[in-house]
């Protein structure tokens, strides 16, 4: 990698170098500096170099591996990404808020969600992520590892030139939330993501699409949202407002959504609308419904044992895949990854949107497209948190090498 080929100086030329070594490292743990250097075409003294830094750090560390202990003479070293380094995950819900450690590796540690009620505006929701982030800060101990940045994953679209929340559906008192007062309290990297942004950067990087270039992953819950991932990097746009999937619209002159628009995605494949959609089925069938609440999870349990049910799930799985088919058809991924709670409907809700996104999308994009699910659990957003202070730190590890 010369210096007149990137037109770099000589130093960022080095650091270019560095991060391709650390990346590699923790794309491939454990793995041997013989193998850095023929995969990422440095020569050995750079990769030495660059490995002894690290290790002086204690970024990386040598091991070896159990298999190579019972061989003779003097087994190979392996270099891996030490697990102690740590970034705080923070996920923002509607209804709570979710904060843990998540090292670099995507492991979660140290759960714990805080109740947010729903009176509790923005000025309240600032405070009290204020008060978390403090906690952790003062909490944390040398012994639990280093603490190498903050991630935090919202519950809508975030300018980042700016700051600020732009909307948040079902919490018109969050929009135009400024957030830049919390990148104050500490003096480590902070960053600030839509969820399902975070999302697909901490599958990238831990999870089901780790090694895929081009993916997507689709958050749909109360609202409804896309991380998109093209060629190796998150598609942003000028604001960072891109990802807003719940509000293109598919019906011209649909249903009237909160954003002022009409027809959108939200508002006929999100959890408000699967609900809203249901209790008129029930209404119009002079149906009993089995539970005194109208909920989400009565939902869940009922989905296989009752007809209005069973039509109100498929019908927002339908509104879903007609969706998701234009994202396929606009970005051509190799996967698509459906998340959050609506994964939680099973395979009545799953083969639906899987059948109208094959029937939808084009049959070039469609023949090697994969459409899995998330883990059921909620911890992909955390690890997406984590994972935008992990990525950052694997890009600019240059601010915790000694005596630089």
């Amino acid at each position: 990698m010369s210096r007149e080929k990137l037109g770099m100086p000589l130093n960022r030329v080095y650091e270019t170098n560095r991060e391709a070594v650390l990346q590699y490292i923790h794309s491939h743990n454990p793995v041997s500096q013989k193998d850095i250097a023929n995969t990422v075409g440095l020569k050995q003294p750079t990769v030495s170099k660059i490995v002894r830094e690290l290790i002086n750090a204690n970024i990386i560390e040598k091991k070896v591996l159990a298999e190579e202990k019972r061989s003779k003479g003097r087994p190979p070293e392996y270099l891996k990404i030490t697990s102690k380094l740590l970034a705080l995950a923070i996920r923002v819900a509607r209804n709570k808020i979710i904060s843990a450690y998540v090292d670099i590796d995507g492991n979660v540690y140290e759960r714990t969600d805080h109740p947010l009620p729903s009176q509790r505006g923005a000025n309240e929701l600032i405070n009290l992520l204020e008060k978390i982030i403090k906690n952790h800060q003062d909490e944390f101990s040398g012994q639990q590892g280093t603490l190498i940045g903050f991630g935090m994953a919202v519950p809508g679209p975030v300018n980042l030139k700016k700051g600020k929340i732009a909307k948040v559906t079902g919490r018109s008192d969050w929009s135009g939330l400024n957030l830049t007062k919390l990148e104050n309290i500490t003096e480590l990297p902070f960053l600030i993501r839509h969820d399902a942004a975070a999302a697909a950067i901490g599958e990238n990087l831990f999870g089901t699409t780790k090694g895929s270039s081009n993916n997507i992953f689709i958050a749909a819950g109360r609202g409804v949202g896309a991380g998109i991932i093209t060629n190796g990097e998150l598609v942003q746009g000028s604001q960072g407002y891109s990802g807003e999937f719940g509000h293109m619209s598919i019906e011209a002159n649909g249903v009237e959504c909160p954003c002022g628009n009409r027809g959108c995605i939200e508002s006929y494949a999100s959890i408000n609308s699967l609900l809203r959609n249901l209790k008129g089925k029930l209404e119009e069938s002079k149906s009993s419904y089995p539970f005194d609440e109208l909920t989400f999870d009565s939902v869940v349990k009922q989905v296989k044992d009752s007809k209005e049910v069973n039509e109100a799930v498929k019908e927002a799985g339908y509104y879903l895949g007609v969706g998701i088919a234009n994202l396929v058809n606009l970005f051509g991924p190799e996967i698509i990854v459906l998340g959050d709670e609506m994964v939680k409907l099973g395979d009545i809700w799953v083969d639906k949107v899987k059948k109208v996104i094959k029937e939808r999308s084009l049959t070039q994009y469609c023949e090697s497209l994969n459409i899995i699910t998330s883990d059921l659990n909620d911890n992909f957003f955390l690890k997406g948190a984590g994972a935008l202070a992990v990525e950052k730190f694997l890009r600019n590890s240059k601010v915790w090498l000694k005596n630089e």
